[in-house]
Parts: structure tokens; C-alpha cells; sequence
């Protein structure tokens, strides 16, 4: 049971081969790994980038899918201002940013 959870501890330790070039060559992680990248303007404007797709789009409610996870944003009267395949602009009245 011991050598279990010694093993188990140890493999959530190790790092991958990006996380490490991310920290010896001390290269961006948004870049390197394909991380989410969010750019906030108050609480007003928010900026996305990287993100793989849109769950759902509601007038309260945005949920975006990610590499690492998913991206929930709460609010009122939040919209898409504009999107492509790489970023995406939301306005409105952003009360809370949740990853998962």
C-alpha cells in the first residue's frame, strides 16, 4: 500500500518534456504548451486565447473548452464580440472567470 501511494506521488510530481523546456529555456508557457492565455480589461473585456471551442453562449453564461480544461464566465449581458480560430473578445459584465 506504502509502495502505491510512493508511486502514485512520484508520477504526480514528475514534469513533462514541455514543462521542463518551458523552465530551462525559460520559454513562454502559453506558447510552448498551449496554455490559455486570458487578457482582462476591468471587469468588462475579456480576451482569450488558444481556446479549442465554444460549449455554450448564453446571455450570463460563456463556457469554453481549452487544451488543459474548460474556461466558465459568468455575468450579465456577456457576448462575443468577436472570435477566430486562435482568440475570441467578450464584453460585458464579467462577475466571475472559473477553471476546471
Amino acid at each position: 500500500m506504502k509502495k502505491e501511494r510512493r508511486l502514485k506521488k512520484q508520477k504526480e510530481n514528475r514534469i513533462s518534456a514541455g514543462e521542463q523546456a518551458v523552465h530551462v529555456l525559460n520559454l513562454p508557457p502559453d506558447c510552448v504548451l498551449g496554455d490559455a492565455l486570458l487578457s482582462a480589461i476591468g471587469n468588462r473585456t475579456l480576451y482569450i486565447e488558444n481556446y479549442s471551442r465554444i460549449l455554450c453562449y448564453e446571455d450570463d453564461c460563456i463556457r469554453i473548452e481549452c487544451r488543459h480544461g474548460m474556461i466558465t464566465l459568468t455575468g450579465a449581458r456577456l457576448t462575443i464580440a468577436y472570435f477566430n480560430a486562435h482568440e475570441m473578445k467578450i464584453t460585458g459584465k464579467i462577475e466571475q472567470i472559473r477553471f476546471s
